[in-house]
């Protein structure tokens, strides 16, 4: 199910990002939301699934000290 799990993302800002940066980290669909929130400067609700990649994006740690991102993840394909 790999191919399922590599889904490609273009980030254009060279402002943030730096040409060519390319993302090790498992980054998820439900990621994306709160990082745009973070680039406009506004904080995610707590609702909100998901954490923001803007600090991976520009080259840092994502994650906090006492929970570091995620290595992993889950996924389920249900056919019929």
């Amino acid at each position: 199910y790999e191919e399922s799990m590599r889904v490609p993302l273009l980030v254009r800002c060279p402002a943030l990002v730096k040409p060519g940066t390319k993302v090790k980290e498992v980054i998820q669909n439900v990621d994306i939301a709160p990082t745009f929130l973070a680039c406009a400067g506004l904080s995610k609700p707590a609702q909100m699934q998901g954490n923001s990649f803007l600090p991976i994006l520009r080259g840092q740690p994502g994650g906090t000290p006492d929970r570091p991102w995620r290595d992993r993840a889950f996924y389920e394909y249900y056919w019929e």
